[in-house]
């Protein structure tokens, strides 16, 4: 076994990763692809919205200044014409008569105003109404949400079920998006088997392939492909070099154990820039790059190897993806008990919810992976610090993105 001569704060990988990973460059989508996809272009109004004067309530349109005059003690009659969000009243509306709408219908040509369905009194194919209306009354007029040319949405901006119910509803039908990286996941082990297979004695199944493309699809990216590598140089060396991935993920292999061979093999086909963090959980963890293509070294052990990827592959993704590296969900909480941490090691410390606040995992659960996934989010100590006390407020970053 070798030892790390030295162990990087965690930040100055987080420095790196916001310095080389940039987001690519744009496609053109269809809208029914965009949700959560980040815009790469400003987003123009192709028209008004509403396109005509519509009903802001279910009830009856007619015309405002027809209604002059109606009180408790001078009801006013109108015909009542039924009309439908599908198929409008064709052509103008006599006077005296009143359309049935619903709310959201545009208002047949000349009608100006809509009575609430329920202040009127039906009598057969009339309504009474005992109280005046003024034109506009419950009515949205067009143009009043969007302009025709005003920006809907900008560069940057990530696509939501508003903003994608907003662009739905003007006809827009294709979007120009951030491309999603394409994440390549190499899991090392020659003891580990594909789950399905029969596992003999001292074989392991590989858990890191299918958690990590979870997480890289829950982080905005695609995975390209997924291999199984033995402890082997040459296989090492063969799953990195295929060009057409954006990051690769390499699981395992990366510590300093005589097996380790990973961080050796990138070093001589591409570039290790970091290698050793100071984080309890993940110490063997590393970038580097090669060429274009980002790499992040992740430890074998299932737990340690999501930490890792939290803290520095979740980043990447994000930042490449044309979204903030910074966590996307995040809470806070009180502490309702005391956490321990090693100074000079930053601390990823699974948390869950209680009545009270939050509390954290012991020690040892922090380690499982089957723990882990009781715990809601987790926090993270800081290299300076020895940990917290009951009753501090700290920032959970949730798991649920």
């Amino acid at each position: 076994m070798r030892r790390f001569v030295r162990l990087h704060p965690l930040q100055i990988g987080l420095d790196w990763i916001d310095q080389c990973a940039q987001p690519l460059g744009e496609e053109r989508i269809g809208l029914s692809f965009a949700n959560g996809r980040t815009l790469s272009e400003d987003i123009l109004a192709p028209s008004d919205h509403p396109s005509g004067s519509r009903a802001k309530v279910d009830g009856f349109a007619l015309r405002g200044m027809e209604t002059v005059g109606a009180s408790t003690y001078n009801s006013l009659s109108f015909t009542v014409i039924a009309g439908t969000a599908g198929r409008p009243v064709a052509g103008s509306v006599a006077s005296g008569c009143a359309v049935r709408v619903g709310m959201g219908c545009e208002l047949p040509e000349g009608l100006d105003a809509v009575v609430p369905g329920d202040l009127v009194e039906e009598e057969g194919a009339a309504m009474n109404i005992d109280a005046a209306v003024a034109p506009g009354e419950n009515v949205q007029r067009r143009g009043s949400e969007v302009a025709q040319g005003a920006v809907l949405m900008r560069a940057g901006q990530r696509i939501g079920r508003f903003g994608w119910a907003t662009l739905a509803g003007l006809g827009i039908r294709q979007v120009s998006v951030i491309r999603r990286p394409r994440v390549r996941i190499l899991a090392i082990g020659s003891e580990l088997v594909g789950l399905g297979v029969r596992r003999e004695l001292r074989q392991e199944f590989d858990v890191n392939s299918g958690a990590l493309a979870c997480a890289v699809a829950g982080d905005g990216g695609v995975v390209e492909a997924t291999d199984l590598i033995p402890d082997e140089r040459g296989a090492i060396r063969e799953g990195l070099l295929p060009p057409g991935a954006d990051l690769i993920l390499v699981a395992g292999a990366t510590g300093q154990g005589l097996d380790d061979h990973a961080p050796s093999v990138l070093a001589e086909v591409g570039e290790v820039v970091l290698h050793g963090f100071a984080l309890r959980q993940a110490r063997s963890a590393g970038l580097g790059r090669i060429h274009a293509t980002l790499v992040v070294l992740l430890p074998g052990y299932p737990a340690s190897c999501l930490c890792a990827y939290e803290l520095l592959a979740a980043r990447v993704i994000r930042r490449m993806s044309g979204r903030s590296g910074d966590w996307p969900n995040q809470r806070e909480a009180t502490l309702v008990r005391k956490v321990v941490s090693r100074l000079g090691f930053a601390e990823f410390c699974p948390v869950r919810f209680v009545a009270e606040g939050v509390e954290p995992l012991t020690a040892a659960a922090a380690g499982s992976l089957s723990n882990h996934a009781t715990a809601d989010g987790f926090i993270l100590i800081p290299e300076p610090c020895e940990g917290y006390p009951p009753g501090v407020r700290v920032m959970v970053n949730l798991y649920d993105r």
